[in-house]
């Protein structure tokens, strides 16, 4: 359904995280390899199964990427998709979504969501609930 898709359904004891989790309408138009999710990297390009995703997060826990071309480090990333990838994916974010959650000891949750906008090092919407 439409809900789920935003905001996340448990399957066969997997929870997946809706795009409500995984994305914020504040972007420079490419998605961060080096930070992305691993159902974000699916959606980057067919050629990304299961397999390549988590070999990506994998690699990069060890070698943060400093350009796309280092995927090639990859097994099974082939010049052709890091020539795909030059147009939808960069190694660093321009915006940044933070979500906490705050909880005191009697039970009261504080959930608390910014965006930073790093090229002008400021906060450009925020919201507590």
């Amino acid at each position: 359904s439409n809900k789920e898709d935003l905001y996340g359904k448990e399957r066969d004891f997997l929870k997946y995280p809706g795009l409500y989790n995984l994305t914020t309408v504040y972007s420079c138009g490419k998605v961060n390899i080096n930070t992305a999710p691993y159902f974000i990297l699916r959606a980057l390009d067919s050629s990304i199964d299961d397999i390549l995703a988590r070999e990506i997060i994998e690699y990069r826990k060890e070698h943060p990427f400093h350009s796309i071309n280092e995927l090639i480090s990859v097994e099974g990333v082939d010049a052709d998709l890091i020539y795909r990838l030059n147009f939808v994916a960069d190694v660093k974010s321009c915006f940044f979504k933070i979500h906490m959650k705050l909880k005191d000891s009697n039970g009261i949750v504080l959930n608390l969501i910014v965006i930073y906008d790093r090229a002008h090092r400021k906060i450009i919407n925020r919201k507590v609930y």
